[in-house]
């Protein structure tokens, strides 16, 4: 039986209690809330980071079984292929006005010796680079053939996004006009878990806060150079016989 002179909690006694345990329950959500974020865009800088570890590991892997490749300043599309040979193109795109031309770039197309010098298979290899948008990160497509068509669309490419810039710089040539080594530069960018969507652009970072790319979110860019070898090309030291392939005409570039 309850004391006719018991007293339990008034009104405003309640209403701050229930006010203080709100407080506690906001304040926990709010850390757990940003925990989480914190712990989804490390993850995100870190899937960046692997990308682009494995975008340039692919490209090193790639041509250091490349026989018989050049170095031109032209569009490898208009470019003469004969006998086998392969070539890599000089480019640098480091703001919009770089590339307008909206379509997938053959940045390399050379032939790929999968075996070894004395039984060789090889099989044809291309580079394509497709130049960032505003709302879309460029696209670095290595693709790999046996029928001898190279296209940046082949359901089997390799590909990499998420680029604002992508350089290929810095030839090394040897006796004969064939390529030693060259510099690939890409920069990829990441954004924050709580970047907007409609802030999250791809804009070459000379672009940024132009009339073309305003308003960016916060993000984060991460670059990497690298020397690409190409041991297995031809050089002082191998005769070029080595390199007559018997895949002429082999390059089909298509769109």
């Amino acid at each position: 039986m309850i004391p006719l002179n018991a007293r339990g909690f008034s009104l405003i006694e309640t209403m701050v209690a229930v006010g203080i345990t709100s407080f506690v329950i906001l304040f926990v959500l709010s850390l757990f809330t940003q925990t989480h974020l914190d712990s989804m865009s490390i993850m995100r800088k870190v899937d960046t980071q692997e990308n682009l570890r494995l975008a340039t590991w692919t490209t090193e892997r790639a041509f250091s079984h490349a026989e018989r490749v050049t170095w031109t300043t032209g569009a490898l599309e208009s470019f003469s292929f004969s006998s086998g040979g392969g070539a890599v193109r000089s480019y640098n795109f480091n703001r919009f006005s770089n590339d307008t031309s909206g379509r997938a770039l053959l940045l390399a197309a050379f032939a790929q010796n999968t075996r070894n010098f004395a039984n060789p298979v090889y099989t044809a290899t291309g580079l394509f680079f497709q130049a960032p948008t505003r709302a879309q990160g460029g696209r670095l497509s290595y693709v790999n053939s046996t029928s001898g068509a190279l296209t940046a669309t082949d359901a089997n490419a390799v590909v990499f996004g998420d680029i604002v810039e992508l350089e290929v710089r810095q030839p090394r040539m040897a006796l004969g006009n064939s390529l030693r080594s060259f510099q690939l530069r890409i920069a990829m960018r990441s954004y924050e878990q709580d970047a907007p969507m409609a802030t999250r652009h791809f804009c070459p970072r000379a672009d940024i806060g132009t009339s073309g790319c305003p308003g960016i979110g916060r993000y984060r860019d991460y670059e990497r150079v690298v020397t690409i070898l190409l041991p297995w090309n031809a050089s002082e030291t191998i005769p070029f016989a080595q390199f007559q392939l018997p895949l002429g005409g082999y390059f089909d570039v298509r769109q």
